[in-house]
């Protein structure tokens, strides 16, 4: 479990597929979900239902709610005491969803205490530089920690237990931006694509005025990077952060031998800011929060009929912008009509997010 995301024992079950890195969005982007996509028995990740302690746990995300934070972990492995997929046929007690159902029960205290606590470290240090990478590996910093408890609060009647789990991540991500080369800020063009082709062309290329401010609104091509005439490509390492907390608290009560409750709140708040993946010059800014609460009764009327009631409550919140990259020079913010917010330029796509683009997206969207 690299990140400690318990949901990725999905693919210990036959006929699931963990497809994460091959979906379109993912963290800092605002078209799908954070956290980890799975199909199962050839569903739509968005068909699958995921059950804490038998009440709805709600992702948030334009689509594919599944649950989990910006740290695309599904965090609080700690406080799972049962995980069970039920993939095909279910019994009436379950629906909603053609998908995989996926149980989850947490940890609950007894009458002894017992706890932990952790962290792991991962970081760049033993980390290779990949093919786009212009020197060393970029600097990476992953700090995960925590700690459970639980125990009596009174001995053989009410038991508590606790959980916190905590992921902080700065990650340098390697980019290739396509921006306009030397010669087309400082005003011209190769006549090769201009139209129509001047005859006889200049030697300095097609002179062209009035377009330096929204040309100040990409990166500087970098020294000695490949020119594709009027287009050449600017590298960099942009600092991406993450932030993702977990929580959950949970109280067991024996009212009588009959007789047995539970009451469980369990939370994950998570937030990040990613450099978009276009342009150094904007960052997309994510957060979401996730909550579950619970409330639980379970009576015996005899060794053959037993009634569990559950009262539940599902809630979670996303929230997606974009905004300039600290630090940006201020005549190149995406948002550089005063007055104006934020917006986006494109140049050779029919919508800013366009990936046919000829240069690469400026600014924020």
């Amino acid at each position: 479990m690299n990140g400690r995301g318990f949901d990725l024992l999905l693919t210990l079950n036959p006929g699931v597929v963990n497809f994460t890195s091959a979906k379109v969005g993912g963290v800092g982007v605002s078209n799908s979900t954070a956290g980890n996509n799975f199909a199962v028995s050839g569903n739509r990740p968005q068909q699958n239902l995921f059950l804490l302690n038998g009440v709805e746990f709600t992702g948030a995300a334009e689509n594919n709610m599944q649950p989990g934070g910006t740290s695309q972990q599904l965090l609080g492995v700690d406080a799972v005491r049962e995980f069970n997929v039920l993939r095909n046929t279910y019994d009436v007690a379950y629906g909603k969803r053609p998908g995989a159902q996926v149980v989850i029960v947490t940890q609950n205290g007894s009458n002894e205490v017992h706890g932990s606590v952790y962290e792991y470290l991962r970081n760049n240090a033993l980390d290779a530089p990949n093919y786009f990478d212009t020197g060393s590996a970029p600097g990476f910093q992953r700090n995960q920690f925590g700690g459970a408890l639980g125990g009596p609060i009174q001995k053989d009647k009410t038991f508590g237990f606790a959980n916190f789990e905590g992921l902080i991540q700065h990650l340098h991500q390697t980019g290739v931006d396509l921006v306009p080369d030397n010669n087309a800020r400082n005003g011209s063009l190769p006549c090769a694509i201009v139209t129509p082709t001047p005859n006889p062309c200049p030697a300095s290329g097609v002179a062209f005025v009035g377009v330096s401010p929204l040309v100040s609104a990409w990166p500087v091509a970098s020294p000695n990077a490949s020119d594709f005439g009027g287009i050449s490509e600017a590298f960099n390492t942009p600092l991406q952060t993450i932030r993702d907390d977990f929580g959950t608290a949970r109280v067991d009560r024996l009212f009588s031998t009959k007789d047995s409750g539970n009451v469980i709140y369990t939370i994950d708040d998570s937030a990040d800011n990613t450099p978009t993946s276009t342009n150094l010059y904007s960052t997309d800014v994510e957060s979401l929060r996730e909550q579950v609460a619970s409330l639980e009764e379970t009576h015996v009327f005899s060794p053959a009929l037993l009634n569990q009631a559950t009262f539940g409550y599902s809630r979670a919140s996303y929230f997606f912008t974009g905004k300039p990259t600290p630090g940006t020079p201020a005549a190149s913010l995406p948002g550089f009509l005063a007055g104006k917010a934020i917006g986006a330029i494109v140049v050779g796509g029919s919508a800013a997010s366009n990936p046919t683009a000829q240069l690469s997206l400026a600014g924020s969207q």
